[in-house]
């Protein structure tokens, strides 16, 4: 059974798109028959504080569904501090480092690293010369090019630089990249023009993830929902501050934890008649739930950041509801492709408003229409299980290619005796 060991800051139960899309990863190979480990942090997301069954523990070790999974101790944060942020990366790397003489004797085939953010790079490439295993990166944003555009660095900093030698010597090292959109898969590519790389997108379980068995009809309470993360990508202060829901009739209610949400919370205590309300962060199963009930789902962007492309996008389709997209990139793509909702550009809200006014006056009918074509999409090009299954013929695949490159080296060997 060939063994493969996950490295990542975050893992279940925390929520987030990479926590989710990680343990369906490592579910779906460890059915097809891999045997399965993680090494990650102790959880503390989204409260910035371990729980009292993780206190002052530098190590824990559990068992989930089968899967082992090793708990190091990190610098717990939830502030938008930058120097907190490298500590709370930082600090799980060096943990690594510490345990792996004591941790890691047994044959690793594959390390499987969530990158960025890039710190785990460190102990991930010493675990490879030590296990000679190949090294799968899974690069779900394009790290020094997504911080810059976000304004937290510039490329003649040196920040800038030192991350990117590390992400070319990442790309370097890896036996496989897998991206998640097709702008990075095409950034590697042209970096990387010797790599395998294939589209892994995070995707969505349609089976979890699908239209409400209770028929909803048409009536003059509308319901726009915004559920995830409430960072500084998103930018939902701003939009909470320009938004402009067209009656009393239409709320706007957003679940999610984040940097922006205490600016969110004081914001809307000051304007606390604008019918916008404010949730906590929701576990998958609620989650589904509510955006069964939504009537429009609201998925924003503060800004366009190459290569991203917001995992809620998939939610939305699948549970079959009319998006209202404020943002820019593949994301944008998508929606207009599939015709599953409107695009406002990020910061253009007047546009914004006009296309979420348009979608409340209009009839259910039309709404429905749009979460039609959005479900059929997701069905169709977003199912997690497609890419599970390309990622699994690609390790057949580096399997065939071990093969015959120690068949070669045996008949070599032969060849001269």
């Amino acid at each position: 059974m060939k063994k493969i060991i996950f490295l990542s800051n975050t893992f279940y139960p925390e929520h987030g798109a990479a926590p989710n899309r990680l343990l369906h990863t490592a579910l779906g190979l460890q059915q097809a028959g891999y045997q399965i480990e993680v090494i990650t942090g102790i959880p503390h997301y989204p409260h910035g504080k371990f729980s009292k069954k993780y206190k002052n523990k530098f190590y824990q070790k559990e068992l989930y569904q089968g899967i082992q999974i090793h708990r190091f101790w990190l610098y717990p944060s939830h502030s938008d501090s930058l120097i907190e942020r490298i500590l709370t990366m930082f600090s799980l790397a060096f943990s690594v480092v510490l345990a792996i003489p004591f941790l890691f004797i047994k044959k690793v085939d594959y390390l499987f690293l969530q990158y960025p953010p890039v710190a785990m790079v460190f102990p991930t490439l010493i675990l490879r010369k030590l296990n000679k295993a190949k090294l799968i990166v899974n690069v779900s944003d394009l790290w020094p090019l997504a911080i810059e555009e976000l304004g937290f660095t510039k490329q003649k900093s040196m920040a800038y630089w030192l991350m990117k030698k590390i992400e070319k010597l990442t790309y370097k090292k890896a036996a496989l990249l897998l991206a998640q959109s097709n702008e990075i898969k095409a950034y590697l590519e042209t970096a990387n023009s010797q790599k395998k790389v294939i589209l892994y997108r995070t995707g969505v379980d349609c089976n979890r993830f699908k239209p409400s068995s209770i028929e909803k009809k048409d009536s003059q309470r509308i319901k726009v929902v915004y559920a995830g993360v409430l960072g500084v990508a998103h930018g939902m202060a701003q939009v909470c501050k320009n938004i402009q829901l067209p009656n009393s009739d239409t709320e706007l209610h957003i679940f999610g934890e984040g940097f922006e949400k205490k600016a969110i919370d004081a914001y809307l205590k000051r304007h606390y008649n604008k019918n916008i309300f404010l949730h906590e962060m929701l576990p998958q199963i609620k989650l589904v739930q509510q955006l069964q009930s939504a009537d429009i789902i609201l998925i924003a962007q503060k800004a366009r950041i190459y290569g991203t492309v917001p995992s809620k996008i998939y939610d939305a389709m699948a549970v079959g509801k009319p998006i209202l997209f404020h943002g820019a990139g593949e994301g944008a793509e998508i929606i207009r492709q599939t015709g599953c909702g409107f695009i406002s550009k990020p910061q253009d809200f007047s546009k914004l408003n006009e296309h979420l006014k348009l979608l409340v006056e209009s009839t259910f009918s039309f709404r429905e229409r749009l979460g039609k074509k959005g479900r059929q999409a997701a069905e169709e090009n977003f199912n997690r299980k497609i890419y599970l299954k390309s990622l699994i013929k690609a390790l057949n695949l580096l399997e065939l290619e071990k093969v015959k490159h120690t068949n070669r080296q045996s008949y070599a060997k032969n060849f001269f005796i």
